[in-house]
């Protein structure tokens, strides 16, 4: 139910029971909520008029374009209407002429048969000239119906320039994406080439530090060594001890070795796995360069496709504007 300002204005509630003060609660609670029915149903319609307000607005300006279109036709009509104009008159001038040199004849007395051959004469050059007219009206029409496949040309190629337009700014969005997407691959193919430098630098690394750390034992156990030893049997147990020495820093320089070697064919074996996997990468990217040149070559075609239309279009409105 709407409400008007009227009916807001003489609402009437009962008054409460007895021993109550004010109205009744009950009456007063079901006004408000039809007073915000209706403030809801205000705000809906302002908010859909203001939508259509913009769709008005948003029409505006094609109905401006269509009505400069027709204001260009009625002024080649009006031309045309001014054409035929003049000739009626040039007719009409014709038949006065032909009724005073009829009258002036008469008026002289000429002969019959001179008389009708100019009146037979004067006859065949209004038939003459009412072809003519019909002739010139037929033209008109002509090119009326050349002007209307003319613009409905136009604004077909206009429609196929806008959609390649936008084909064309899709097809921009996708390149800018792949070269994100190479750069990306860039970044990481730079970052596995610093990993397996590093890798590749690792056994070496270990495997100096090993013998320099043996080599460091050895000298150790050699200084600790007496330089000559007194009694023979003293001195063979201290050669057996020295050759002890050394058969454990040869197995243990032997045992780090291993360790280094297999190391080294582990780390060997993730570098190649790690160099396959950037070649994969590197011939991915090299495909998707290919790919970017062929959609950038696609991009350059279309470009002098769409110059070219423009320049049909520009050629086409030159000839409409033609009278």
């Amino acid at each position: 139910m709407a409400l008007t300002p009227a009916d807001v204005h003489n609402v009437a509630f009962s008054r409460a029971r007895i021993g109550k003060r004010g109205y009744s609660e009950q009456e007063v609670d079901l006004f408000i909520d039809l007073v915000e029915q209706e403030l809801i149903r205000h705000i809906e319609e302002d908010a859909e008029l203001r939508h259509r307000n913009a769709e008005l607005r948003n029409r505006d300006g094609g109905l401006k374009k269509r009505e400069a279109e027709l204001a260009q036709r009625e002024a080649i009509l009006h031309e045309h209407e001014s054409k035929v104009r003049r000739h009626e008159v040039e007719v009409r001038k014709h038949e006065e002429q032909l009724r005073h040199q009829e009258a002036q004849l008469v008026h002289r007395g000429t002969p019959l048969p001179q008389q009708v051959a100019q009146l037979r004469y004067r006859e065949a050059q209004v038939a003459q000239r009412e072809a003519q007219f019909a002739q010139h009206e037929a033209e008109v029409a002509q090119h009326e119906a050349q002007l209307a496949q003319r613009e409905s040309e136009l604004r077909r190629q206009e429609a196929e320039l806008n959609q390649w337009a936008s084909e064309l700014r899709e097809q921009e969005a996708e390149l800018e994406q792949h070269e994100a997407r190479l750069a990306e691959r860039e970044s990481e193919i730079e970052q596995h080439e610093a990993e397996l430098h590093h890798l590749l630098e690792q056994p070496h690394a270990v495997a100096s530090g090993a013998e320099a750390t043996t080599s460091q034992m050895v000298r150790q156990q050699l200084r600790a060594v007496p330089p000559v030893a007194v009694n023979g049997a003293a001195h063979l147990e201290e050669t057996r001890a020295v050759a002890a020495v050394h058969g454990r820093h040869d197995m243990e320089r032997m045992a780090i070795r291993a360790v280094t070697d297999t190391l080294g064919n582990t780390l060997t074996e993730t570098v190649h796995e790690r160099t396959r996997r950037s070649d994969g990468a590197v011939a991915s990217a090299d495909e998707e360069l290919s790919e970017l040149d062929r959609l950038k070559e696609e991009n350059a075609e279309l470009a002098r496709s769409l110059g070219l239309l423009k320049s049909a279009a520009a050629l086409l409105a030159a000839a409409l504007d033609r009278p």
